[in-house]
C-alpha cells in the first residue's frame, strides 16, 4: 500500500494512481467487473441509482 501526502494528490497522475484501488472496489461491488472508462462507469451507476429510486417509491 502506497501512502500519499495531500500535496501529492495535486499531481493528476498520483491522484489517479491513488484513486484506482477505490475505483476497482466500487466497480466490482456495484457493477461486478471493471469498466472500460469513466463514462461507462457513470452510466451504470446512474442506471443503478434510477432503479433503486424507483424501487423505493414503488
Amino acid at each position: 500500500m502506497v501512502v500519499y501526502r495531500t500535496v501529492d494528490l495535486y499531481d493528476p497522475d498520483k491522484l489517479r494512481e491513488a484513486d484506482d484501488p477505490n475505483d476497482k472496489t466500487r466497480e466490482c461491488i456495484y457493477i461486478g467487473r471493471r469498466v472500460k472508462n469513466d463514462t461507462k462507469c457513470l452510466e451504470k451507476l446512474f442506471e443503478l441509482c434510477t432503479t433503486m429510486t424507483k424501487q423505493q417509491k414503488g
